[in-house]
């Protein structure tokens, strides 16, 4: 894949275009480290998106249930502290709809403790023993056991979307706003400056080593 397909430039829209040029950070650049990170969220929220898209409402069964948690974990993901970008502030995006927030902090806690941790009573255990009649033995025939989880009723997975929606939406603005930042930055330089700036290289993401902390592009 070359860098024209990649950024999804067509020349019949840019019949002008020369090459395409890597932006980086400067002192007069401060929004880029801003921009990597919305878009990075923008990504996440858009696979839960996909996640939340494949979910078939007359299935109740265990696809259904491992979409929605893949969903609420990519979503949640994204307002979670990290060293490799800046988190999202729900007090921030549902400012102004209270029912919103109290949603997501909900959807928080299931996926805090339920989904990717063991902490509340949604997953609970059942242990017997079969008693025998009086006279049988053994008295107890046998020991049974049984795990209960709490299953993910239709209304939870219209509300993470929702939730997933009202986020991107919020996402984009922010990533309109940066973008157009930049551009007027960028625009500000002169056509020599720009045309020896070198071009963007495509990681080999799959040469990445799994266990080292992303750079942030600052």
């Amino acid at each position: 894949m070359d860098l024209y397909e990649l950024f999804s430039v067509d020349e019949k829209k840019y019949p002008n275009v020369s090459k395409i040029i890597e932006l980086k950070n400067s002192s007069k650049t401060t929004q880029m480290k801003e921009l990597n990170d919305y878009l990075l969220h923008a990504d996440d929220m858009m696979f839960a998106m996909g996640f939340l898209n494949e979910i078939n409402q007359e299935d109740e069964g265990l696809k259904n249930e491992a979409l929605f948690y893949a969903a609420l974990v990519l979503f949640v993901k994204c307002f979670e502290s990290s060293r490799s970008r800046k988190k999202l502030r729900a007090e921030e995006i549902y400012k102004d709809n209270k029912e919103k927030y109290k949603l997501f902090q909900w959807m928080k806690a299931l996926r805090d403790k339920h989904v990717a941790h063991d902490e509340n009573a949604y997953s609970q255990t059942l242990i017997g023993g079969i008693l025998n009649k009086p006279g049988i033995e053994p008295k107890i025939a046998e020991i049974v056991t049984r795990s209960l989880r709490r299953g993910t009723p239709e209304k939870n997975y219209r509300e993470l979307y929702e939730l997933v929606l009202e986020t991107k939406s919020w996402i984009d603005n922010e990533l309109k706003s940066l973008q157009n930042a930049l551009h007027e930055e960028y625009e500000k330089k002169t056509y020599e400056e720009l045309n020896k700036m070198p071009s963007p290289t495509i990681p080999d993401l799959n040469k990445v080593n799994i266990r080292k902390t992303r750079k942030n592009k600052s």
